[in-house]
């Protein structure tokens, strides 16, 4: 398989994906396995992250090994093993939010989180579990729940919910 990497010969600003006020809607649920290979998951509107205020990266990251050949002024560099970035999610403080989410990380439920664009593309789903979570209670400010799932898949094929 050749790969080649291809931009657009003519800028056009209505395919840059935007977060935030429904541009991307971010879903997740919890699931009893991980979704074998060609399996879809159904999102439902109610597995929608409502109150979600932040999302950190995502994507997967490889370890490099540098290596010194005779005739190579500078050490060169091989990238070896993958390794799939941990999902960080924010979202505003509710009672019912943390009681899901303490409950999830206990059980050491499995859940399936997927993104979607504002045409309804996925953008990004993931398998995993919580790994750790905390809240923040700051003075006169938006209190937070925060956690991150542990990823073992990140080809995850899911589907929004049809309005």
């Amino acid at each position: 398989m050749a790969v080649t990497l291809q931009g657009d010969n003519t800028p056009d600003i209505t395919k840059i994906i935007e977060g935030g006020e429904d541009k991307v809607k971010v879903y997740h649920k919890v699931v009893d396995a991980q979704p074998a290979p060609g399996d879809t998951v159904a999102f439902e509107a109610g597995d929608i992250i409502a109150y979600l205020s932040d999302l950190g990266e995502f994507g997967a990251s490889k370890e490099t090994k540098e290596v010194t050949l005779y005739h190579l002024k500078n050490k060169a560099k091989i990238t070896t093993g993958s390794s799939i970035k941990d999902l960080s999610i924010t979202e505003a403080l509710t009672k019912a939010g943390m009681e899901n989410i303490k409950a999830a990380y206990k059980a050491n439920a499995y859940i399936v989180t997927a993104m979607f664009d504002k045409e309804g593309n996925q953008l990004y789903g993931c398998f995993g579990s919580i790994s750790d979570w905390g809240s923040t209670l700051p003075n006169g400010d938006t209190c937070t729940l925060t956690y991150t799932l542990a990823l073992t898949d990140d080809e995850v094929v899911c589907t929004e919910p049809t309005p």
